[in-house]
């Protein structure tokens, strides 16, 4: 069973958005487009690649002109890149660097119009079974959040 559509109601119950699903074969999401019910017009659209993986969405105006774009890029299904695009023009590009197991471990952030780059790392504390209990969060070496899990195993 796959979902082919969701249909959102204001408090009033008129329809606000409509949000279209398409698949290609295998039951793979390929595409979902949000639309205006009254005018028809499409608000955004996701695309997907084969992996279930986000490659783009595209926001439109009320006239269902394009007015902003996000592209992903991703490498051995990793996302590696997000160039955000407005009026058709490159304005971010957003760099993501990984530890070997995997983990976000840096994200290079350049705003390309005033040449700003913010450089986002992580840190991570470990538990015995290599999965993360405390995670710590920096923009250009400036501390800004700290999370902390904890995990339970279970012997089967």
């Amino acid at each position: 069973m796959k979902l082919l559509k969701v249909i959102s109601f204001d408090s009033n119950g008129q329809k606000k958005e409509v949000k279209n699903h398409t698949y290609r074969k295998w039951k793979h999401l390929k595409k979902v487009e949000t639309i205006n019910p009254k005018t028809k017009v499409i608000k955004n659209k996701k695309v997907f690649d084969k992996n279930n993986n986000l490659l783009e969405i595209s926001f439109f105006d009320v006239l269902g002109s394009l007015t902003s774009k996000k592209e992903y890029q991703y490498k051995n299904n990793q996302l590696i890149t997000i160039l955000l695009y407005e009026n058709k023009e490159l304005q971010i590009q957003q760099d993501f660097t990984y530890n070997n197991l995997g983990f976000l471990v840096k994200e290079e952030v350049k705003t390309l119009k005033s040449k700003k780059v913010d450089i986002i790392t992580y840190t991570y504390d470990f538990d015995e079974k290599e999965n993360w209990i405390k995670k710590n969060k920096y923009i250009n070496s400036v501390p800004v959040s700290l999370e902390e899990r904890s995990i339970e195993y279970f012997n089967n």
